[in-house]
């Protein structure tokens, strides 16, 4: 995908398909910035040998939208408060992300070393980490580029999410507000599924003409976003639902990761991190039931018990 708006490029290889992500280039005379870094390998070499990248902006750590920081070793680095420190300590992001509180001792340290030196298409890209070097304020206008941009504050992806908005152009970047069929994505323990609800709507009363989606869909009108984003939002009630139905038709604590809820069987088998997914966001669809008095406390805990190696680390 290639679109340009204004003095605004965006970017996408693969139709931005995951472990790429929609990626805008702000630019005028003097400098050159990118919002977020993980367009695919072709357009990022693309950008570096044309534009002389001085800042990148991101909107969390995760590393679709990250893994391309090495391509610009010039670049200032700029990211959320609560990312700062987390983005450059791999052991903070296994505890966001909750494979620290899923995994035995042996395969933590196995997927940390696979952290090392990750792979994308057979090419590698470095460490899952990156080291930011400065925090950029939320909610209110900062100049990129010359170019005015609010970083809108929208937890529930992750705790420090954030929603690029470009007011003068009509731009907002809604990143992973995705509108997939796959669904809303919080299979992590920094992750809130009432926070994304919330945020997702929110997004939808900015006062942009192009949501810029961070996968798949590409650019929406706004309308477009405010009506796909239900069927979107929809899909966390689905799952709601199969858990809870599960739950009362006798499947065990131990069988419920076998239901299909996020991943398909063959989409789970030999993937460390789906096993983690399908396991976490199971755990936050059950700390909801059990808010709501849907499911016993023993369920729960036998849950825990059988697919948390750490249950210390469920905290966040």
């Amino acid at each position: 995908m290639y679109e340009k708006i204004g003095p605004i490029e965006i970017f996408g290889d693969n139709s931005s398909k995951v472990p790429f992500c929609t990626t805008l280039l702000l630019t005028n005379n003097r400098e050159s910035a990118l919002l977020e870094c993980g367009a695919g390998f072709d357009s990022l070499k693309y950008i570096e040998k044309n534009y002389f990248v001085r800042d990148i902006y991101l909107t969390h750590h995760h590393i679709d939208h990250v893994w391309g920081v090495p391509f610009f070793p010039q670049a200032s680095v700029h990211i959320n408060y609560f990312d700062f420190e987390k983005a450059s300590d791999i052991y903070a992001i296994s505890h966001a992300d909750g494979m620290l509180a899923v995994q035995d001792e042996a395969t933590l340290q196995f997927w940390l070393k696979q952290q090392e030196n990750r792979h994308f298409g057979g090419v590698s890209v470095g460490k899952r980490t990156i080291q930011a070097d400065c925090i950029y304020p939320m909610d209110k206008p900062i100049e990129i580029a010359g170019i005015d941009v609010h970083f809108i504050h929208a937890p529930g992806h992750s705790e420090g999410y954030t929603v690029p908005y470009i007011e003068k152009y009509g731009i907002a970047y809604v990143g992973d507000f995705d509108l997939t069929s796959f669904g809303p994505f919080y299979n992590e323990l920094e992750a809130e599924i009432d926070d994304f609800i919330t945020s997702a709507k929110k997004v939808g009363n900015l006062d942009a003409k192009y949501f810029v989606t961070g996968h798949h869909k590409g650019i929406v009108s706004k309308k477009e976003y405010n009506e796909k984003v239900i069927d979107f939002l929809n899909i966390i009630e689905k799952r709601h639902e199969k858990i809870s139905w599960c739950i009362r038709n006798g499947v065990s604590p131990d069988q419920l990761i076998e239901q299909d809820i996020f991943y398909r069987k063959e989409q789970r088998e030999g993937s460390i991190l789906r096993l983690k997914n399908e396991v976490i966001g199971i755990y936050k669809h059950l700390q909801q039931l059990l808010r709501d008095d849907e499911v016993c406390t023993q369920f729960v805990e036998t849950f825990i018990q059988n697919h948390i190696a750490r249950p210390e680390y469920l905290k966040w």
